[in-house]
C-alpha cells in the first residue's frame, strides 16, 4: 500500500479562496480550541460544583445539570461565555435559595397586582387612570435573567480559567455527558 486514498476529501493549497471549511488545518485548530475551552469549562464547572454541594448539602447540583445550565444561556448574543456562566451563577444562587435583584423587583409587583385584584369587589367601568394596574411591566422571563453581579462573576471566573475561545455555537463545544456504548469485553 503506497498511497492513502479518501473519499470526498479536497485539498488545495493554491486557492486563495478557500475558507475556513476547505482549510483543514483551521477546522483542526478551531476543533483543538473547542476541546480546550470545554475541557476547561468543566473544570470551572466542577470547582462550582464542589463549592456549592459543599456548602448546600441538601441542594445538591451535578455537573450535567450546569452542562445544560450553561449551554441554555450561552444560545445568547454578546459574549456567550460570559452569558452561560452568569447564568450557572444565577441557577447556583437560585438553588440555594438566595433571590436576585431582579426576582425580588418583579416578586414585588407581582405582589402590588395581587393586591390590587383583589380589591376589585365588582366591575367598575368608570375608572380613574390612576388605579389601574399596569400589567405591562410583568414579564416573567426577567425572573430567569442574570444579574449584574453574575456577570461581572462571569468574567472573573473566564480571566480566572483562561476561557478567550469564541466559539460561534455552543453545540460546536465538547460537552456531551459520556454515554459507555455498551459493549462488552476486550477489543
Amino acid at each position: 500500500m503506497k498511497e492513502l486514498e479518501f473519499e470526498n476529501f479536497e485539498l488545495s493549497g493554491n486557492n486563495p479562496e478557500n475558507n475556513q471549511e476547505r482549510n483543514p488545518s483551521a477546522k483542526l485548530s478551531d476543533y483543538s480550541s473547542a476541546i480546550s475551552f470545554s475541557a476547561k469549562l468543566v473544570d470551572l464547572l466542577k470547582q462550582k460544583i464542589e463549592s456549592h454541594n459543599q456548602n448546600n448539602p441538601s441542594n445538591k447540583t451535578n455537573l450535567s445539570e450546569l452542562k445544560e445550565v450553561f449551554r441554555i444561556g450561552a444560545h445568547s448574543t454578546g459574549s456567550k461565555s460570559q452569558a452561560g456562566l452568569a447564568r450557572v451563577n444565577m441557577f447556583l444562587r437560585k438553588k440555594c435559595g438566595e433571590n436576585t435583584s431582579k426576582m425580588q423587583e418583579l416578586d414585588k409587583k407581582e405582589e402590588a397586582i395581587s393586591e390590587g385584584i383583589a380589591s376589585i369587589k365588582s366591575l367598575q367601568f368608570d375608572v380613574d387612570p390612576q388605579d389601574t394596574l399596569d400589567l405591562d411591566c410583568l414579564d416573567a422571563t426577567d425572573k430567569d435573567y442574570p444579574d449584574d453581579e453574575d456577570f461581572a462573576q462571569a468574567d472573573i471566573d473566564i480571566e480566572a480559567y483562561k476561557l478567550d475561545y469564541d466559539f460561534k455555537d455552543v453545540n460546536d463545544l465538547y460537552l456531551d455527558d459520556y454515554e459507555p456504548l455498551g459493549f462488552d469485553g476486550d477489543w
